[in-house]
């Protein structure tokens, strides 16, 4: 596995779409948050009386943690790993990999392994850029307390398990179906459309069969719990279904992508 993961690691840092993925979606929020207060100006010059904000948190820690849960970063993962991995069949170098003797459930979750790694990557540098815009535009670092940076410490941990789960799956697709443009359009219909099929299981639940029910299964979303757990900072919300969901995803997806690498024939 050591031998995998550094083989993995040196690809990753070699990697050139890593690095413009990183720089394009940094680039985005940090893009967005100027406009953002460029706006703010803008209404505080003019003669409304009421008062509007564009700018949710005054603070930059409290910028650099939106992007914890604003979800911008699942597309550029979703691309980036779709790459990652179609690049190991197209160049034969899983072939290779597995000739070598390593057992299937090592390798795939080495590359599990990697991709959460990387995708961590991203967002704590995207953290950290936005967090020193947001500080020069807000004039404030930071202005929390001990209760609010433990709520904050929590959400980051929660987000990472979110993040884990969410990769896992991205990984699972582009394992089973290997194909560049396949891949990356599977994986983009799931951020597209992967909520609204619980909306639609939903409506079946409810009014095709029936059935007198007060379960929302969009709360069971893994996109769903990753835009809501930033809740957790402001008011408290839901720690243990998030950690369940994730939990779910990470599990299911890992088990289920190593089964069907496991019987798939590598050429």
């Amino acid at each position: 596995m050591t031998k995998l993961l550094k083989s993995n690691f040196y690809r990753l840092f070699k990697s050139r779409a890593f690095y413009i993925c990183t720089i394009v979606y940094t680039g985005l929020m940090t893009l967005s948050l100027v406009l953002l207060k460029l706006l703010d100006n803008l209404f505080d010059d003019s003669s409304s009386a009421e008062e509007i904000s564009f700018l949710n948190l005054k603070d930059g820690i409290g910028l650099g943690i939106a992007n914890f849960s604003d979800g911008q970063v699942l597309l550029f993962l979703a691309i980036f790993i779709s790459i990652f991995i179609t690049a190991e069949y197209t160049y034969g170098t899983m072939k290779n990999i597995v000739s070598k003797g390593f057992e299937k459930y090592k390798i795939y979750l080495s590359y599990v392994i990697t991709l959460t790694l990387a995708a961590y990557i991203m967002v704590a540098f995207c953290f950290l850029i936005t967090t020193i815009t947001g500080s020069i535009i807000t004039g404030s670092i930071a202005s929390y307390n001990g209760p609010v940076l433990l709520k904050t410490l929590r959400l980051v941990v929660i987000e990472m398990l979110l993040h884990s789960a969410i990769t896992s799956v991205f990984v699972m697709v582009a394992m089973t179906i290997r194909s560049n443009g396949g891949v990356i359009a599977i994986n983009i219909c799931i951020l597209m459309f992967g909520s609204m099929a619980y909306e639609i299981l939903n409506l079946i639940v409810k009014n095709l069969l029936e059935i007198d029910t007060k379960l929302n299964f969009g709360d069971y979303s893994l996109q769903n719990n990753i835009y809501a757990a930033g809740q957790t900072l402001d008011n408290g919300g839901e720690i243990i279904r998030p950690i369940l969901v994730g939990l779910f995803f990470l599990v299911i997806s890992t088990a289920l992508g190593i089964l069907a690498f496991r019987k798939s024939d590598v050429k």
